[in-house]
């Protein structure tokens, strides 16, 4: 299972502020089929729009190409997401599992 964030920007290269979440994620499951897609969450906020994908997959490149034809797929089912884009699709990195473990995993 793979975690993947996709990025989305509208037609004038900023973050939809108005964008509703659940619409996003209606979209994304109607287009789901064959993906792997577990489960999905949509974070909006002045800066940023990142769809959260949990998707089964055999390796990490195969979840991210999944990722972003699936939200390729659901921005362009809806006439009101006409523009928007999605600017990146990547596991994210979590620095802290390359930091010092706490004691307990010593």
């Amino acid at each position: 299972m793979y975690l993947v964030h996709a990025g989305v920007l509208n037609s004038r290269g900023l973050p939809p502020k108005n964008m509703d979440p659940a619409l996003l994620r209606r979209l994304i499951g109607a287009h789901a089929a064959g993906t792997g897609l577990e489960h999905v969450v949509v974070h909006v906020d002045d800066l940023h729009l990142t769809i959260g994908l949990f998707l089964r997959s055999d390796s990490l490149a195969r979840a991210e190409s999944a990722a972003l034809a699936l939200c390729r797929r659901a921005l362009a089912a809806d006439a009101r997401l006409a523009g928007h884009r999605v600017v990146h699709c990547r596991v994210p990195l979590l620095p802290f599992l390359f930091d010092s473990p706490p004691n307990t995993c010593r």
